[in-house]
């Protein structure tokens, strides 16, 4: 048993915030229902790498979910809609504010029909404010919320974060929001309308910067790998060339990286002896732990620092990261295939949860794959193939022809 066997979603999402929300249910039981709009489905299909004419990201996006196509601008197939609304217990959509209102899909319809229902949008910046229907990827969110400006080197021009950190932060939160109201749902019959703004989840993961600014009126500048508020907190260089991250928080640590370095003296030097005389000094703290590092092979350096429970790490390259015994211990990486035979290996589950079964293999669906199966539980077998066969047909075609150009 999953703690949400039995669970309903109609999940209109796409993209990456939304895909994020609805596979943690689904890798936690519930069934989930994509819903693409035909002929071309959600973009991710058609980005590169390409695996037998799909792509890896969408593979690993829509694992353990059913796939369906639906258009929402016929009357016919948004009376469907509403019948499933009706045996459903979550409905998620990542669409600008507005957009599946203008099909008659409304906050109001939706509780006539089922008042136990819990509807989640994510969107760039919210259903209210004056931006709330401006188009919105994770780059320009981590832009305008503020993530960018405190990403980069020490002094140098502001970064992105190398992974869509609004997007999957959005994404998270809107899984928590989102079972948060079904549980509540299922306590007291009463759904809930969930507005999750990816600006509003940015400004969640920048909040330490924010808070400085305004307890000091001073903006904490961009710091590469180091810390603010703590020193040593950097990568430092070994004998073998590979960098070693140490993160000192208080003095005991500092001591303690002293000892192992053979610098012991250093932990008594009036110029290092607190972590507010070291952030001051940062410059010559980092000069002294480089130099000694340098005399030290990575891997016994992290081992000795470990042992003195030290918080540091080697930072590893992607392949590195997923060779490691730590990630393997966990079951981070899985293999997920298709009805077909086609098969590769996508990122595990992260929530483990006792008394539930880790999840060892998923199962990944065609795009529209179930329609025609699960869209008969809602109208008659021959009415379903009178609407989708033609549907299915075109998007199948159209689909093939625009993923043969991935490589």
């Amino acid at each position: 048993m999953k703690p949400l066997d039995g669970m309903k979603v109609l999940d209109f999402t796409q993209f990456t915030s939304g895909p994020v929300c609805s596979y943690i249910l689904a890798d936690l039981g519930a069934e989930v229902v994509k819903i693409e709009n035909p002929p071309y489905g959600d973009n991710n299909h058609y980005t590169a790498p390409s695996l037998n004419k799909n792509t890896s990201y969408i593979t690993s996006l829509n694992h353990n979910k059913k796939c369906i196509l639906m258009n929402m601008k016929d009357p016919r197939q948004v009376e469907i809609f509403f019948r499933m609304v009706k045996a459903s217990d979550i409905i998620l959509d990542n669409f600008k504010a507005g957009t599946l209102e203008k099909f008659g899909v409304t906050w109001e319809k939706l509780q006539e029909i089922n008042p136990a229902i819990v509807w989640t949008s994510i969107s760039g910046y919210g259903q209210t404010g004056p931006w709330a229907k401006r188009t919105a990827y994770d780059a320009t969110i981590q832009a305008v919320g503020g993530l960018m400006s405190v990403t980069g080197e020490k002094g140098g021009r502001p970064l992105k974060a190398g992974v869509s950190m609004a997007d999957i932060n959005s994404g998270f939160l809107a899984c928590c929001a989102t079972m948060a109201a079904a549980v509540d749902a299922k306590k007291n019959g009463k759904g809930r309308r969930i507005d999750l703004a990816m600006t509003d989840s940015v400004f969640t993961l920048i909040q330490q910067e924010v808070n400085h600014y305004l307890n000091t009126g001073k903006v904490i500048p961009r710091m590469g790998r180091e810390h603010a508020y703590y020193a040593p907190y950097n990568s430092f260089p070994t004998k073998d060339g590979k960098e070693l991250l140490i993160c000192v928080r208080n003095d005991d640590e500092f001591e303690s990286l002293c000892r192992v370095l053979g610098k012991m003296e250093a932990a008594s030097d009036p110029v290092f002896v607190s972590n507010e005389s070291r952030v001051r000094h940062r410059e010559e703290v980092n000069a002294l732990v480089a130099a000694e590092t340098l005399r030290f092979e990575s891997e016994e350096l992290e081992k000795q620092l470990a042992e003195a429970d030290i918080p540091c790490a080697l930072i590893k390259t992607i392949p590195e990261a997923m060779a490691s015994e730590q990630i393997a211990a966990r079951n981070m990486v899985v293999p997920v295939s298709y009805d077909d035979g086609t098969a590769t290996k996508i990122v595990g589950s992260p929530i483990k949860i006792s008394g539930m079964e880790e999840m060892k293999k998923a199962k990944s669906h065609w795009m529209g794959q179930d329609t025609i199966e699960y869209l008969s539980r809602f109208e008659d077998l021959a009415v379903i193939h009178e609407i989708y066969d033609p549907i299915l047909a075109d998007s199948k075609e159209k689909w093939a022809a625009k993923a043969a150009k991935l490589k």
